[in-house]
C-alpha cells in the first residue's frame, strides 16, 4: 500500500515495543510518504514480571522507565512525535471494564480522526492484545453519518505464533 499526506494512521497497541515488533517497517514507509502518525499504548508493558505488591518498588519503576525510554528512542528513530503512554498493568487488561477500554479508544479515534488504525490481530495469546483488538473493533464500528476507518492487524511475533 502507498501512503500520502492525507494518510492519518493511528496505532493503538497494548504495550511499548508492540509498535516496532508489529508495524515498524510500515511506520517507516508511511512516514517517508508523508503520513501523519499517532501511537497510543494502553499499558506499561512490564508489570507481568512483578507481583502486585511490587508495583511501587524501585525495580518496577526502573523497569517501567527503561521500557518508556526505549519507546521514546524508537519513536525518534521512526520519526513519530505524536504518542501517548498508558499505565494499565500488563496482562491485566481483563480486569478493566471493557466499556472503559472501548471509550478510551473511541476518544483517541475522535480526537485524531484516522483513516487507518493499526492494532493487534485477533489471533493472539496475550490477553492484552486480544482485548485491545476487540476494543478497537468496537470503537470503530460504523455509526450514523460517520465513515469508519480501515483497521489493519499486526502480529507481535512473540505472541501471535503460539495459537
Amino acid at each position: 500500500m502507498n501512503f500520502n499526506f492525507d494518510s492519518r494512521i493511528l496505532l493503538i497497541l497494548a504495550h511499548p515495543d508492540d509498535e516496532v515488533l508489529g508495524a515498524g517497517g510500515m511506520i517507516l514507509k508511511a512516514k517517508s510518504q508523508g503520513a501523519t502518525i499517532r501511537v497510543v499504548w494502553l499499558g506499561e508493558g512490564v508489570s507481568a514480571r512483578f507481583s502486585e505488591d511490587k508495583f511501587n518498588s524501585k525495580e518496577f519503576l526502573k523497569a517501567t522507565s527503561i521500557r518508556k525510554e526505549g519507546a521514546i528512542k524508537a519513536m525518534e528513530f521512526l520519526g513519530v512525535s505524536d504518542y501517548s503512554f498508558g499505565d494499565w498493568h500488563c496482562l491485566r487488561f481483563d480486569q478493566i471494564p471493557f466499556l472503559d477500554v472501548t471509550k478510551k479508544i473511541e476518544k483517541e479515534i475522535s480526537n485524531f480522526n484516522p483513516n487507518l488504525i493499526v492494532t493487534h490481530n485477533p489471533v493472539e495469546v496475550n490477553i492484552d492484545h486480544i482485548i485491545t483488538f476487540k476494543a478497537v473493533e468496537a470503537a470503530s464500528r460504523p455509526v450514523k453519518n460517520k465513515i469508519s476507518p480501515s483497521i489493519w492487524g499486526c502480529e507481535i511475533p512473540c505472541s501471535g505464533r503460539w495459537t
